[in-house]
């Protein structure tokens, strides 16, 4: 006897949430796919991103992601009068409670590189638990392989640790697996190529190498003339050898903006 698709959903929260809270754990730990997640097949990737937007809604204290209508009907209209409206996060003591919804979502579906990219980003800077950060982004790179914004996030992680000469490494792999698996013209993938010039050139100029500190700024520069301040700071390298705001100073300011976290962030505070 076929089941309604609200019938798996439950099944799926049933089980799936109970494997999930266990982020709240000190270790991370892999379970083996769900048979019920098999039996969705290709319907698990739909429920999978709900979970992710799931847990989008809920780090916007219930207001959803703003996206333009084709067709607004009655029932739009009136949804549009009801539902929250503004900007707000969630405050840090609260952040863990949606890691479960990313955790989850990449349970259903493995191939939801936005769920384990911003599960790990408020795992490195808001839960301070790189290690499990490292753990959920090497799960992702085992069904994703040659997704380079794994290798971003990766680089994010190491940079948050200190690990300048690790989080180099993992940003030259992410700039060998641009722009897999979006096109060289998708805005995500050019701005995503942008900040990891923008990290490999901060770290550049923490190792004293300032030609390909500046060679990274350049080719910023070639896809977004607009940005004066990286503009600025390679004048600054040329002529003085030093920029006034220390390369330090401004990789940790880098880390609190993260596009895939909110389209509301700068992508760069130069």
């Amino acid at each position: 006897m076929l089941r309604s698709p609200l019938f798996w959903a439950g099944c799926i929260w049933v089980a799936g949430f109970a494997i999930a809270c266990r982020l709240a754990t000190p270790e991370l730990t892999a379970y083996p796919e769900s048979g019920l997640f098999r039996l969705l097949g290709g319907t698990r990737m739909a429920f999978g991103d709900e979970l992710f937007l799931k847990a989008d809604q809920a780090f916007h204290k219930g207001v959803g992601p703003s996206r333009p209508r084709a067709f607004r009907d009655w029932f739009a209209v009136v949804r549009e009068q009801m539902v929250p409206r503004g900007h707000a996060h969630l405050d840090d003591d609260a952040m863990q409670d949606i890691m479960p919804w990313l955790y989850l979502s990449t349970r259903v579906n493995p191939t939801n590189v936005n769920a384990y990219v911003t599960a790990a980003y408020w795992m490195t800077t808001r839960l301070e638990r790189p290690d499990l950060a490292e753990l959920m982004l090497r799960e992702a790179q085992r069904h994703n392989p040659r997704d380079y914004r794994i290798q971003l996030e990766q680089g994010r992680r190491a940079i948050k640790s200190g690990e300048w000469g690790t989080a180099g490494r993992y940003l030259d792999a992410g700039l060998r697996r641009w722009p897999h698996p979006l096109d060289q013209d998708d805005p995500e993938a050019r701005i995503d190529l942008a900040q990891i010039l923008m990290y490999r050139g901060l770290l550049y100029e923490m190792e004293g190498a300032l030609d390909p500190a500046q060679s990274a700024y350049a080719a910023i520069l070639d896809m977004f003339p607009e940005r004066d301040g990286v503009r600025e700071r390679m004048g600054a390298l040329r002529e003085h050898g030093s920029a006034p705001m220390s390369p330090e100073y401004i990789l940790q300011n880098l880390l609190l903006h993260s596009r895939h976290v909110c389209e509301h962030d700068d992508e760069h505070p130069l």
